[in-house]
């Protein structure tokens, strides 16, 4: 039985991919607690403050509540799910008809996947000048990113999606190579054919950096 999980910036794609490869042995299922469960093994993540499922293609019988988690770990829980080949249509559970997993409105055919999409507590730093701790979340680190693409176009020629990295919340330009990226309240360039790491400095800086440019160009424009 073949799961591919796809890691796409804050969301995990599970889907069951026997069925999609025409084994006639695809068929799986549970009734007793099996699946999966995802851990932040090196603490690189921002702690995981909930956890929301997309189940419209779901397999049959999969229990959106099932899926729980905590600050490091998420636990996915197939119990009472099933995916069945052709050759078990018409047999019932629990005198009920088993569906055979086909479905024409799902991007893969199927009702084989489940998407969990993933929030993360805001980012703390500390404005040194006040000693105040600042909280940056991921949208004011997306606009940090916006703000570096148009003042430095030589290494952020386009504009990218956010994802993350290795524990990193970043953006990668392949035309330059480079990564931009922040990491426990600090801001990185990487470039990775050089193999050389940049400190940029906290954030916390660096975004009231980019307030006042922002407020002063306002001004200027008002004028």
């Amino acid at each position: 039985m073949d799961w591919d999980i796809d890691f796409n910036q804050n969301r995990i794609e599970l889907t069951y991919t026997s069925i999609e490869a025409e084994d006639g042995q695809y068929r799986y299922l549970y009734l007793k607690s099996k699946g999966f469960h995802f851990h932040d093994m090196h603490n690189s993540l921002p702690e995981i403050i909930n956890v929301t499922v997309d189940d419209t293609f779901a397999p049959h019988g999969f229990h959106p509540e099932l899926v729980t988690f905590d600050a490091d770990n998420i636990y996915v829980n197939l119990r009472d799910s099933m995916v069945l080949n052709e050759d078990m249509t018409g047999a019932t559970h629990d005198n009920r008809p088993l569906p055979d997993g086909h479905n024409p409105s799902s991007p893969t055919g199927f009702d084989n996947r489940m998407i969990l999409k993933v929030e993360f507590a805001a980012k703390e730093t500390i404005d040194k000048p006040t000693n105040d701790k600042v909280i940056i979340d991921d949208a004011t680190i997306d606009k940090l990113f916006d703000w570096r693409e148009s003042k430095y176009p030589e290494l952020f020629p386009t504009h990218q999606d956010s994802m993350y990295v290795n524990g990193y919340y970043a953006r990668f330009y392949e035309g330059t190579g480079f990564y931009v990226g922040s990491l426990k309240g600090r801001l990185y360039l990487y470039h990775i054919h050089l193999a050389i790491m940049i400190d940029l400095g906290e954030l916390g800086p660096l975004v009231e950096e980019m307030k006042a440019e922002q407020m002063a160009t306002d001004e200027m424009d008002n004028k």
